[in-house]
């Protein structure tokens, strides 16, 4: 089965957020809804009709929460290659 190159966010015009190595290079893109996912709880996103309640005050302590965590948090794990057999 032949390689394909991945589409990014950027090529199908979606929302990401660029990650860069301790170097300032980069070494991942994010979607958008990724970094989302530290931020919302799980019963949020498993039903966001609750996301209606949710008012300033909570969302500040949500926001509050993500103090100290990193974007690496969001980063899928990495990826061994495959053997071309």
């Amino acid at each position: 089965m032949p390689w394909k190159r991945p589409r990014t966010p950027a090529s199908q015009r979606l929302p990401g957020v660029l990650v860069v190595d301790t170097d300032g290079a980069p070494c991942a893109v994010l979607p958008a809804s990724r970094p989302v996912k530290l931020l919302v709880p799980s019963y949020v996103i498993e039903a966001p009709a609750l996301a209606a309640v949710v008012d300033e005050p909570h969302a500040d302590r949500l926001c509050q929460a993500l103090a100290g965590r990193s974007v690496a948090e969001a980063l899928p794990p990495p990826r061994l290659p495959r053997s071309r057999s």
